[in-house]
């Protein structure tokens, strides 16, 4: 089992950075004061540390610096509402160092830990995301029907979507119609799952259903 550390101020991110933390297989150890923190990374018994931020800045990426002196070859990953782009492009000079938008990728954090604590290297996006709540429906050639979901976020080159149907597999392609009703016409493009889980039904969300991760291929255009 891994020990994650996490250095954050009490509040609503470090809630939803444990919510989700919870889905994995990880020790977490919460510091919200430095000597604890400082403390425990001596003794070089963490294999990654997640450090929760308001804001994530090139300034505040010294931080990974001051860590390091502490424990050489610990993973770190930045979580943050708000990161500068100046910040995200210093940190992929960092070796396995990564930021993360807490209100867009939170989601990815158990992938990148895991990955990160198997010595596999991770990129930041070079693509941001934007939050969005867009229906669409899915077909795939080879099952010929369509299936519900929901685009939960969007960049230039993919997007996070959830399928109400739990039939999807990694390397799947599939075509999106997404219909924008206030334009009167749907937007169709072919993607490839590059990952997928299922989501278990939770109070927020009363249903199993799969979360996925899509690589754009190819944009139809409008219909």
């Amino acid at each position: 089992m891994y020990q994650i550390g996490i250095i954050s101020k009490p509040g609503r991110d470090l809630s939803r950075v444990l919510s989700e933390l919870s889905r994995g297989r990880f020790q977490i150890h919460i510091f919200t004061d430095a000597p604890n923190a400082v403390s425990k990374l001596k003794e070089r018994t963490l294999n990654s540390l997640v450090v929760i931020l308001d804001n994530f800045t090139v300034k505040q990426l010294e931080l990974a610096d001051k860590i390091r002196d502490l424990h050489a070859s610990i993973p770190m990953v930045f979580v943050s509402s708000n990161i500068d782009f100046d910040a995200q492009k210093q940190a992929l000079k960092i070796p396995s160092v990564i930021s993360l938008g807490i209100n867009s990728e939170i989601m990815d954090l158990n992938g990148i830990l895991v990955r990160m604590n198997m010595g596999l290297k991770v990129w930041n996006r070079s693509d941001r995301r934007q939050p969005t709540l867009q229906p669409a429906s899915i077909k795939t050639s080879d099952r010929g029907v369509d299936s519900n979901g929901c685009i939960l976020d969007l960049a230039a080159r993919g997007a996070r979507l959830r399928s109400f149907r739990n039939e999807y597999s990694k390397g799947d392609k599939i075509r999106l119609k997404i219909p924008l009703t206030f334009l009167c016409k749907t937007y169709e493009v072919d993607a490839e799952v590059v990952w997928c889980r299922k989501e278990t039904v939770t109070s927020s969300h009363p249903t199993e259903s799969q979360l996925m991760g899509l690589r754009f291929l190819s944009v139809m255009g409008w219909s």
